[in-house]
């Protein structure tokens, strides 16, 4: 008998747009919105799109988006490394949020232009771990609560790319996981 052969299997999965309301007021609903833009890599790779125009108007007065899509690749490169890429983005999401009785005014609206996130990991022949690296790194429009603007800050040092074994600054990584790589880092 031989050797068994060596086979690597590509795993990328970007989730896209889903709501549940269970709780109007003080009247319990079940309105579900399924996912849409999901997207699953299957393990011998290629490409996977999923795209979706938008919400359904059934749920407008409490939550809608506009175009919403998800997509995962996967590559081997000439050189032997593995490329996995998930990313997902939705365009105009909103979210309206109606005050129970006594808890004050409303309605509590949020406004995102735009969101996109991505990740990918780099995988080389002859290393032990991957290395992850996200692909946006401005990866939001406009935002706003109640017509106010938001401002997020990201943390641009914590999404530099880096080794699967390697915490991001100031972090841990939890359990077995989080030994292993803090006696890697000595």
């Amino acid at each position: 008998m031989g050797t068994a052969k060596e086979r690597f299997d590509f795993r990328g999965h970007a989730t896209g747009m889903s709501m549940w309301i269970d709780k109007i007021r003080d009247r319990e609903v079940n309105l579900v919105s399924p996912v849409h833009g999901d997207s699953k890599l299957p393990p011998h790779g290629g490409k996977f799109l999923s795209a979706a125009d938008g919400s359904k108007r059934t749920f407008k007065k409490y939550f809608s988006y506009g175009k919403c899509g998800a997509r995962s690749d996967g590559a081997r490169r000439p050189d032997g490394t593995y490329l996995t890429t998930a990313k997902a983005s939705v365009k105009k999401l909103q979210i309206t949020e109606f005050p129970s009785k006594g808890e004050g005014k409303g309605p509590n609206i949020f406004r995102l232009e735009s969101l996109s996130l991505g990740i990918q990991s780099e995988y080389p022949p002859k290393e032990k771990y991957p290395t992850l690296s996200f692909t946006d790194l401005n990866p939001y429009g406009a935002m706003s609560l109640c017509g106010r603007p938001i401002t997020l800050v990201l943390n641009k040092a914590w999404m530099r790319p880096r080794r699967v074994d390697k915490p991001p600054p100031g972090r841990r990584f939890p359990g077995r996981l989080d030994r292993q790589a803090n006696q890697v880092g000595r």
